[in-house]
């Protein structure tokens, strides 16, 4: 028993090494507008740190900027519209995330375009923790700078909520990738839901945009009855267990770079909320 739940604690605390971004995509995407509006503020148009290219002579609507920086190199990119108002900036977090996910905005970005005096299209792709880093960085300075600080206190306060959400999507992200992997190592070893039960969270969790999702139970799982009555003599799944864990940083998708990822998101937000100087 004892040896069984922390075979299964350890399969848990591979959530945040699980590459994830199905939802948590257009919540990045809400993070940079945020930051863009910060050193808008701060600046001027024309003279930020983020999508500096966009538009040299006024501050680039909604649609022009994630136009501007979506990763499109060999493709038209996305050429539809939002419905976000021209001379919107402070944008409901949620709403217009949701939005950018039901239109089909890939919300994958070219690093060229949102920070080009840092990449170029011959740099090596940045990992999401480090675009999202130089990202903070520029919200920092602008932090610094600026003389109005009442005038960036709402978009700061933007910027943390989407790191928020996107930090609570992600962790669904994980827990879907964690499920599919698990299930697929469950049957190349010869089990599935019929010698084993996985058992999940019950209520499911709640995301900010009021979905659920299906997170494994660890607990559940390891006190169910019908579980504990054969683990000990199922050495193949015990091996299944054991080359899960030992060989997870070795699967193809990069795990460890989005564990950094979300590390980063989650201290990126803790220090959006104390006075720049502090952090």
């Amino acid at each position: 028993m004892r040896l069984t739940r922390a075979i299964f604690s350890l399969v848990a605390g591979l959530t945040a090494c699980v590459e994830a971004s199905t939802r948590a995509g257009a919540y990045q995407i809400m993070f940079l507008w945020n930051a863009y509006q910060i050193e808008v503020e701060t600046y001027g148009a024309g003279n930020t740190w983020t999508a500096q290219k966009c538009n040299s002579a006024r501050a680039c609507t909604f649609d022009e900027f994630i136009k501007h920086i979506e990763m499109a190199r060999n493709t038209a990119g996305f050429q539809g519209t939002t419905g976000v108002a021209a001379n919107a900036r402070e944008l409901p977090t949620v709403q217009t995330a949701e939005q950018l996910r039901t239109i089909g905005y890939s919300s994958t970005v070219d690093p060229s375009k949102l920070y080009p005096s840092v990449y170029t299209r011959q740099s090596p792709n940045p990992t999401l923790g480090e675009l999202l880093d130089t990202s903070f960085q520029a919200i920092q300075q602008a932090r610094r700078d600026t003389t109005n600080p009442n005038g960036i206190a709402r978009f700061l306060a933007l910027a943390g909520e989407s790191l928020d959400d996107c930090i609570e999507m992600r962790r669904a992200d994980q827990a879907d990738a964690l499920i599919k992997d698990f299930k697929a190592g469950m049957a190349y070893y010869g089990y599935d839901d019929t010698t084993f039960d996985l058992e999940y969270r019950n209520p499911k969790p709640t995301l900010p945009n009021g979905a659920t999702y299906d997170e494994i139970d660890i607990h559940a799982t390891v006190t169910n009855p019908k579980n504990q009555a054969n683990l000990a003599s199922w050495t193949g799944f015990q091996q299944f267990l054991t080359d899960y864990i030992n060989g997870y940083d070795k699967l193809e998708g990069a795990p460890k770079k989005h564990a950094t990822a979300i590390i980063a998101l989650q201290e990126f937000s803790m220090k959006l909320q104390f006075p720049v100087d502090t952090c």
